[in-house]
């Protein structure tokens, strides 16, 4: 098995907490070598509801309407949502997409 790439600048792989921010973006330095992307949704335990969309574009300053990858919505507090892709890629975005009621989401990823 080859080693994990992180695709955030943290070493626990956090790219988004809704606490801080509602928008993530991963750029080409971290995205074109990777042949496969995992992303864990981590909805808090008091959440009630929100949805995460992960998105892609040809670069990260796009203005216009990125393609979407996956929309994960809100099914339970306290619960791990797994979405995988094969890359590469060459801009993803991670947003918010309905707010996230009662508490907060995490996004965390890795690559390889």
């Amino acid at each position: 098995m080859e080693t994990p790439v992180l695709l955030a600048a943290r070493e626990d792989c956090l790219l988004l907490s809704s606490d801080e921010a509602t928008v993530a973006y991963i750029g080409p330095e971290r995205l074109t070598q990777e042949r496969e992307l995992v992303f864990y949704v981590v909805y808090g335990p008091k959440a009630t509801g929100g949805s995460v969309v992960i998105e892609t574009a040809h670069k990260v300053a796009y203005q216009g309407q990125w393609a979407p990858l996956a929309r994960v919505p809100f099914v339970s507090a306290y619960r791990v949502h797994y979405q995988g892709f094969k890359g590469p890629f060459l801009a993803m975005r991670i947003r918010v997409d309905d707010p996230v009621v009662g508490d907060t989401v995490a996004v965390y990823g890795v690559g390889n």
